[in-house]
């Protein structure tokens, strides 16, 4: 018998971006921390929710990096990273 290959991991949507506003739902870019609120910005646009800045990074997890104490950037719309002493995005 040929051995099954494991399933691709799901990556399931932050419970958050539920509620973005759907005509601003897509692919994550960014999410930045004002005050109470977060600003998430995707593809289509950006839209502030009511949501601890905290608690997204934590629901991200290792899709991104958290650059700065009120920023949140995605893996895949940095274009590059470098760690260090002073890590630059």
């Amino acid at each position: 018998p040929q051995p099954v290959p494991a399933p691709a991991p799901v990556r399931r949507e932050p419970l958050f971006l539920q509620r973005v506003r759907p005509a601003i739902r897509g692919e994550l870019i960014a999410v930045n921390a004002e005050l109470h609120y977060i600003r998430v910005h995707t593809v289509h646009g950006s839209d502030l929710i009511h949501h601890q800045f905290g608690a997204a990074v934590a629901e991200l997890g290792d899709m991104g990096v958290q650059i700065h104490r009120s920023w949140w950037v995605s893996a895949t719309a940095a274009r590059r990273y470098s760690g260090g002493d002073r890590p630059m995005l």
